[in-house]
């Protein structure tokens, strides 16, 4: 109940849910397991989780805190027609996120990200972006001139023009700090 008039505080909680277990054997603890399971005879849709959170000063989503010791992670997404395919994000105790993917098969566990915009890469400081695939990194454009061109951010006077023939063979190029790409 509210009150009419004054201040008070409430610490709602909807569910809370604890789960304290001990063993003297290989064991494990599950705080929450839910299934969903649809049907076919019509058109359904199954949702695991919903979750909205609004109408607050700060409004948190989901929240989770794993301890940082090797084999932790804080989410793993299994594929559902091969379980040993899966990704794997995790968060260190250094700020560092994790991202992973398993193909139990082969080696083709990819990460694609299709944007409905752009892709953006930003680091704090002095940082740097690396690509390092331990092969080669293929720069892609859609543009039809059959170059990339990269500009320095801000400044369009400062870019670096990868071409290609239109025999399809590539050039090789390197840049240096501090060049002079004009």
């Amino acid at each position: 109940t509210v009150a009419s008039s004054g201040t008070n505080a409430h610490n709602d909680i909807g569910i809370d849910l604890d789960v304290n277990t001990a063993s003297l054997g290989t064991s494990s603890a599950i705080g929450l397991d839910v299934d969903v399971v649809g049907a076919t005879s019509g058109t359904h849709t199954s949702t695991g989780m919903d979750i909205n959170v609004s109408g607050s000063d700060n409004n948190h989503g989901l929240d989770i805190t794993v301890p940082d010791v090797s084999g932790d992670y804080h989410i793993r997404l299994f594929a559902a027609d091969d379980v040993n395919d899966y990704a794997t994000f995790r968060l260190k105790d250094t700020g560092d996120l994790e991202i992973t993917t398993v193909d139990s098969a082969a080696a083709t566990g990819d990460i694609t990200i299709t944007a409905d915009g752009d892709i953006e890469l930003a680091t704090e400081g002095n940082g740097f972006v690396r690509l390092d695939s331990g092969t080669a990194i293929y720069l892609d454009s859609a543009y039809s001139g059959g170059s990339s061109v990269y500009f320095s951010q801000g400044d369009t006077s400062n870019y670096a023009v990868i071409g290609r023939s239109n025999s399809g063979v590539s050039t090789n190029f390197r840049l240096y700090e501090g060049a002079n790409l004009g």
